[in-house]
């Protein structure tokens, strides 16, 4: 796929600034993942980028922005396992787990290693619902309350990511392509 075949896909952004400054965005996107420069098939994959509030809350009308996504965004992807963990979590099929979370390791050129997700439930006295979002990377995090509809959101599109990643047609080398339902057999499972 050349870089004008790319396919871009819309964004969930949710953004909350604060008159206090202790707001926080995040973007949540369907974006694809190549194992190696020429991979053919790209998993589907989710972007989270996130970013704290820098500044003041602007006026109404403003068009300024309270966060400086240059200097303080936060970047996780998240592959089709951990999107299917975030659809189980939120549905509640995961009944043991009373905070998910999602440690990422690798090596990075400014020393912060080590990125971490965190989804939590609302507490049961909480009368809006709302869930605690987190992200973080070394000395740079965010933090959102978010609506059952927002989190509803994140939701759907980690199942389309699944639901993507499931129907895609697996190229087993330059000569067949057998669709993912089915075995190099012939045989559906």
């Amino acid at each position: 796929m050349s870089e004008q075949q790319r396919t871009t896909y819309r964004s969930l952004r949710f953004y909350k600034p604060m008159p206090g400054g202790n707001g926080a965005a995040f973007q949540f996107r369907m974006s694809t993942k190549r194992k190696h420069r020429d991979d053919k098939n790209p998993a589907p994959c989710l972007m989270i980028e996130a970013c704290t509030q820098s500044g003041p809350k602007p006026r109404p009308g403003s068009t300024e922005s309270p966060f400086n996504w240059n200097d303080d965004k936060v970047i996780m992807m998240f592959n089709v396992h951990e999107c299917g963990e975030i659809a189980a979590y939120v549905v509640g099929l995961d009944r043991t787990t009373k905070v998910l979370e999602c440690l990422h390791d690798q090596e990075r050129e400014d020393g912060d290693n080590q990125s971490k997700f965190t989804l939590t439930k609302p507490k049961p006295d909480d009368k809006y619902g709302n869930w605690g979002v987190t992200i973080r990377r070394g000395d740079k995090s965010a933090r959102m309350f978010m609506s059952p509809g927002q989190i509803l959101q994140v939701k759907t599109l980690c199942e389309e990511i699944i639901r993507r990643y499931a129907t895609e047609e697996i190229t087993l080398n330059a000569r067949t392509t057998v669709p993912a339902n089915e075995s190099r057999s012939g045989q559906s499972f």
